[in-house]
């Protein structure tokens, strides 16, 4: 585990010039990011340093993207089975200024259908007649799945912008393929810069070493 210098972490950023027209709407699916970095990159349980700065991420989110009120949505079932872990990271993240959907949020669990999955399209279905009207400019997706591929082509169609973001590496290709329909596609680690140590990683940015 190789702790990043402040020169390494401080990489400039291609901000939208004029900053982004209309305000976007942002999710961070929690479950699929904390699977790719425990389970693909690391193999094992992320240790404190080793998982992402929440809180800068937030900004970049505000900053770079003109999220108005990210959502970071958890997983339903570890706030039943592991209220004492769960819980001062939902305090945290809600702390910060991060929208964290309740248990109350989410529907009844239907066999199959993964509760997190469907709130998060859920919601950018439902922003769709505004991305046509103008009112919302696009969405911000922090995940790997490419169950949210048909719903991010819909943003697409609509008009909007999307960027996704997550680990380059292990983005399904459904996803990798919206980018020659103009989704941007982010590097957690590398563009985002949300970790303080760097990750044994493979993917590497264009430009920078090793």
């Amino acid at each position: 585990m190789t702790v990043l210098s402040n020169t390494e972490m401080a990489i400039p950023k291609q901000k939208t010039p004029g900053g982004p027209r209309v305000c976007s709407i942002g999710f961070v699916d929690g479950p699929n990011i904390d699977c790719v970095l425990g389970k693909c990159i690391l193999q094992r349980q992320p240790e404190s340093l080793e998982r992402p700065r929440w809180n800068r991420v937030l900004l970049e989110c505000v900053e770079w993207f003109g999220v108005a009120k990210p959502c970071f949505v958890l997983n339903p079932i570890r706030f039943a089975d592991q209220p004492d872990r769960v819980s001062p990271f939902y305090r945290f993240l809600i702390s910060t200024g991060w929208e964290v959907p309740t248990l109350e949020r989410f529907r009844k669990p239907t066999e199959g259908v993964d509760p997190v999955d469907e709130l998060i399209k859920d919601n950018i279905r439902n922003a769709l007649p505004m991305i046509r009207a103008g009112g919302v400019s696009g969405v911000v997706l922090f995940s790997h799945d490419h169950g949210y591929e048909p719903v991010l082509h819909d943003v697409l169609e609509a008009g909007g912008t999307v960027a996704i973001i997550g680990f380059r590496e292990w983005l399904h290709p459904a996803l990798v393929e919206l980018e020659a329909s103009g989704a941007q596609l982010l590097d957690l680690e590398h563009d985002l810069q949300a970790f303080e140590v760097r990750l044994p990683r493979l993917f590497c940015p264009r430009g920078r070493v090793a």
